[in-house]
């Protein structure tokens, strides 16, 4: 969602406009990219900003979806966001943009 007429590019461009706040994901998913039914894995999630935190990312809570986050950027510049779900890792590397 962005504010002030900003257009997000395209999402595997890992790019987040300032004026834009960016949703991420970290539901396990199958070899086709399919999400893995939730009885399949553990509820529990962790997430947390590797790099940039503060003035260039914040992290925020979706209501109701413990496996997403709002990315709200704070300052243009470099970041790393990771999750963890059953002891497996993976990070998002990405850039705010003017």
């Amino acid at each position: 969602r962005c504010v002030g007429g900003a257009t997000a590019p395209p999402t595997y461009e890992n790019l987040i406009p300032i004026a834009c706040d960016a949703v991420i994901t970290a539901t396990p998913k199958d070899k086709d990219g399919v999400n893995v039914p939730w009885w399949l894995h553990s509820m529990n999630v962790e997430f947390w900003v590797r790099d940039g935190e503060g003035n260039v990312i914040v992290l925020g809570d979706v209501p109701d979806e413990p496996f997403n986050k709002w990315l709200y950027p704070k300052g243009v510049g470099s970041f790393s966001v990771c999750a963890a779900v059953d002891g497996r890792q993976t990070c998002m590397n990405a850039k705010v943009i003017p």
